[in-house]
């Protein structure tokens, strides 16, 4: 929808449209629960009310709403979101859903550049884990 343009955008106009679009697919949502650093390219978002990080939920492969900023470290914490499949199309090196609803790691195994997830000892449980495990560093924190 909007990437054709994204690095010919500042970072204050890409920073106000992701916010504005985040605003559209999650109305209740607090947007003072947004942090950006772009030194470290590392994206915080929190909130319950934050359940929806792409256009559509109908088409499973389409990319994240977070496409327009190049982020390399995502923190997902106390929010609604159910499926990584909302972070579709992000080349991130870290992530961290310990404060998530999802449950099925299947989709980390299409992210070649992860090295390290944060999730909680109960999304562990998921058969992806063990298959994962040996290729990404998993930071498993207690519930």
């Amino acid at each position: 929808m909007y990437d054709s343009g994204q690095h010919s955008r500042s970072m204050n106009e890409r920073l106000q449209l992701l916010l504005a679009l985040l605003a559209i697919y999650n109305p209740e949502w607090d947007s003072s629960q947004f942090t950006f650093h772009n030194k470290s390219k590392t994206l915080s978002l929190y909130g319950p009310n934050l359940k929806n990080l792409r256009y559509s939920k109908a088409r499973r492969n389409q990319q994240t709403l977070l496409k327009v900023l190049s982020i390399k470290h995502l923190h997902l914490k106390d929010c609604s979101i159910e499926s990584l499949d909302e972070i579709n199309g992000l080349d991130l090196l870290s992530l961290d859903i310990s404060g998530t609803k999802i449950k099925d790691l299947k989709p980390l195994r299409k992210q070649e550049s992860i090295q390290s997830i944060t999730i909680t000892s109960e999304q562990a449980l998921d058969d992806s884990y063990l298959r994962l495990k040996d290729k990404i560093n998993f930071n498993i924190i207690a519930k």
